[in-house]
């Protein structure tokens, strides 16, 4: 009878067997470095923000356009470019002014108007009226005008205008104010 005799098999063959049973698996194998963990072994928002060390996370690693102004401090964006000028007529500093007028009582009161204007160096921008006692009074009229006699011229549509014009009158025989505001945008 023969004998068999068995071999073992040398470095090389097993080598050989082990890269072709990675390739044939499809399955791969990364060394890590002494007390390092991989992206494998982390669960999805396991790492919060104290537990990176400081200065690990640099620009390089930021993906570009990912963040947010949001995520700076303030002072750390600097400014752009200068805009383009706006256009004339706008101005930054805005104001009021005011012109109070009294109500007879009545029931109802007689319509009584006031105007409102802007001062020197200033241009009217808008206007408002409201009346001392929403109960016992009424606001009629609340428009620009072109001037300030008899009704008040009024403006037609795209054109400029001087006064704030303002109606009111008393009711349930109680007298009140009318206040009329002018919008006035100081001009440089």
């Amino acid at each position: 009878m023969r004998r068999l005799v068995r071999h073992r098999p040398s470095p090389a063959m097993i080598v050989a067997m082990i890269a072709l049973f990675v390739a044939m698996s499809g399955a791969s194998y990364a060394a890590l470095a002494v007390n390092t963990v991989g992206s494998r072994q982390l669960k999805k928002n396991s790492v919060s923000g104290v537990k990176i060390k400081k200065d690990a996370i640099t620009a390089a690693k930021v993906k570009d356009g990912s963040l947010l102004g949001a995520d700076f401090a303030a002072g750390q964006i600097p400014a752009g470019p200068r805009g383009e000028q706006g256009p004339p007529g706008v101005v930054g500093t805005v104001v009021v002014r005011r012109t109070d007028v009294a109500l007879p009582a009545g029931n109802p009161g007689v319509n009584t108007s006031a105007f409102a204007t802007c001062a020197a160096g200033e241009k009217i921008i808008g206007g408002s009226v409201n009346v001392s006692d929403a109960t016992n009074a009424e606001v009629l009229i609340s428009r620009p005008a072109l001037d300030n006699i008899g009704a008040g011229g009024i403006p037609e549509d795209g054109s400029s205008f001087t006064f704030w014009k303002g109606t009111a009158r008393s009711l349930n025989n109680v007298a009140g104010t009318a206040r009329v505001f002018a919008i006035c945008a100081q001009t440089p």
